[in-house]
């Protein structure tokens, strides 16, 4: 498929999605119906059917791409959709769609049929395909891709600068990111048609302004076995839960890592470009505790972390450190970042879950316009 005809089909592709709206029926969301759920909201209504589109299709690009794997598309899936693949199977090994028997009620067939040259996305916005199963997968499949190709599409050459140049239609725009996806992401693999136009329709119904002044928080944590555990879990659900109930909750993305080593953090600081870092666990005079390959405690000293923060100057705003002692941390990353916060001496799990509720709640209320030092002053109020 040369780039020329994979344009024309990028724009067919698109054609056929951009009408889509609410679904006409809801399937196994018993806990957003009580607005309880954590990935979606009724916000979210009118991009269910695109997520569970994606759903489907990283389903089925799991399923097809064992055979392609050495290439640059299938590395870049693996690296971007194999964590959340993954993570289905170990949290949802009973309802998962990537199951080993795939869910019969499921279309299949969509990469291979691209791959040898007839790229369709009909059949994947039935209603039947608008499940808790494939939405949640979906909307974490579209943040990871627009994560990797946030640069390109709202740089100075990318999309966005088209869109704030003159007026362009939605499905012109559709085109153009969907085309840049293709491009410059996807290695203009055939195969991965399909999926380049359904991150464009997502990224036009999702408001592709609001998404290019998206706040990356990133959530690290680590809770070696030998030292007390702490409520990690429950303070990123409770960032998680102020967030999507706040009033400019699409101006923010919520990337979570746990487990972490020291390892582990150039490669998340580099997937999620970050405008905010949180840390969560314990740490001492001598630096932060994180995890080695056994998960006992390993001490990062705060000149190797603050290093790490060097590189990440151009984008990062602020940094939360929710650790004992981590005031000492503070005086060396402030050299690298304009909003360190803290903790001087110990504090307890009650008081770090409470001033993270507070923290985020008062930049989710405030949106483009949020102030860390006032966001600072509420959340010290709640502990």
């Amino acid at each position: 498929m040369s780039q020329t005809t994979g344009r024309q089909t990028m724009a067919d592709l698109v054609s056929q999605l951009m009408p889509l709206g609410r679904p006409e029926r809801l399937i196994g969301f018993a806990d957003f119906k009580r607005d309880r759920d954590p990935e979606l909201s009724p916000q979210d209504l009118l991009l269910l059917q695109l997520y569970a589109g994606l759903g489907v299709l990283a389903r089925d690009l799991d399923l097809y791409l064992p055979a392609k794997a050495e290439t640059a598309a299938g590395e870049t899936f693996r690296h971007l959709v194999g964590p959340i693949i993954d993570g289905n199977r170990r949290n949802f090994p009973e309802s998962t769609i990537f199951g080993h028997e795939p869910p019969s009620a499921l279309p299949t067939g969509y990469a291979a049929r691209a791959a040898a040259g007839q790229p369709t996305v009909q059949g994947l916005e039935g209603a039947e395909i608008v499940h808790e199963y494939t939405t949640k997968p979906g909307k974490e499949v579209f943040y990871a891709f627009f994560r990797a190709g946030r640069d390109s599409f709202c740089g100075p050459d990318g999309p966005y600068a088209r869109l704030r140049s003159g007026k362009v239609s939605d499905e012109e725009l559709g085109v153009r990111i969907a085309s840049a996806f293709y491009d410059d992401v996807l290695s203009s693999d055939p195969c991965m048609a399909p999926l380049a136009a359904y991150l464009g329709v997502c990224a036009v119904k999702k408001e592709f302004a609001e998404l290019c002044d998206l706040t990356t928080i990133l959530f690290l944590s680590a809770d070696p076995t030998n030292l007390s555990r702490i409520l990690q879990s429950r303070e990123l659900r409770e960032i998680r839960e102020q967030i999507v109930r706040a009033r400019y909750r699409n101006l923010f993305d919520l990337v979570d890592r746990t487990a972490v080593r020291a390892s582990d953090l150039n490669r998340a600081f580099l997937d999620a470009k970050p405008q905010i870092v949180h840390f969560s666990g314990h740490g001492t005079r001598d630096g932060l505790c994180l995890e080695d390959a056994s998960g006992l405690m390993r001490p990062l000293p705060p000149e190797a972390l603050a290093a790490r923060f060097r590189l990440m100057r151009d984008h990062l705003r602020c940094v939360v450190i929710n650790a004992c002692f981590s005031v000492e941390q503070a005086a060396i990353l402030a050299e690298h970042v304009d909003t360190v916060i803290a903790m001087e001496g110990d504090i307890s799990d009650p008081a770090a879950v409470a001033f993270s509720m507070g923290f985020y709640g008062a930049l989710g209320a405030a949106g483009s316009e949020a102030d860390f030092d006032e966001a600072f002053d509420l959340a010290c109020a709640e502990m």
